[in-house]
């Protein structure tokens, strides 16, 4: 029963969804964007879902055929480079196509963060197995914090809810053994580390 909650949180909270939760957070709570025409929402969102989640996902079935990884979880580390450089093509074309469109930079240096931290975790990955979980939720963190120290918005609540489902997803990893403590730890603070010094730059 444990084994089974922890598998579904760990679907629930894949990181392949928390690029478009990073950018419903900002159209929903950063008073830098929360203003834009509902037009502008709807283009950001599409943009968004359908270069972080779309096209990834109809690249599944490829990566399947071609046995480059067996299952969605991509559990062992010579399963991951692959996708995730060609997930990080997906995110950067994100995030040009955005820049493009002038959408307001704490948007933007969101996006360029989501794809340097997953260019790293490709890199790492070829050589060991980053928490990629890890990797997505230390971004969502990042993102909270930065709004909250800013005073672009006050998530407080959705930041102390980012905090325990951080700990519940990190924990079912660790359950679980797909990673070992300094593997989620690592993670955490790749996605953590290089978003806030992105948007920071940016």
């Amino acid at each position: 029963m444990l084994k089974n909650f922890a598998q579904a949180i760990s679907v629930v909270f894949h990181p392949i969804w928390m690029p478009m939760i990073g950018a419903f957070i900002l159209l929903n709570h950063s008073q830098l964007i929360l203003l834009l025409p509902n037009q502008v929402h709807r283009a950001i969102y599409i943009i968004v879902a359908s270069s972080t989640i779309g096209f990834p996902l109809l690249m599944l079935p490829i990566f399947l055929f071609r046995k480059t990884f067996k299952m969605f979880q991509m559990t062992q580390k010579q399963e991951r480079y692959v996708p995730l450089f060609v997930m990080a093509i997906f995110y950067f074309f994100s995030y040009y196509t955005l820049s493009r469109l002038n959408v307001p930079g704490v948007l933007t240096g969101f996006i360029l963060g989501v794809f340097i931290s997953t260019s790293i975790a490709a890199v790492v990955s070829i050589w060991w197995k980053i928490s990629l979980h890890g990797v997505g939720l230390g971004g969502i963190v990042a993102l909270l914090v930065l709004i909250l120290l800013f005073r672009h918005g006050y998530p407080e609540g959705l930041f102390f809810q980012a905090m325990i489902y951080t700990g519940i997803v990190l924990s079912a990893r660790l359950y679980l053994q797909q990673h070992s403590l300094l593997q989620v730890v690592a993670g955490f603070l790749c996605g953590f580390i290089t978003i806030s010094l992105t948007m920071l730059i940016y």
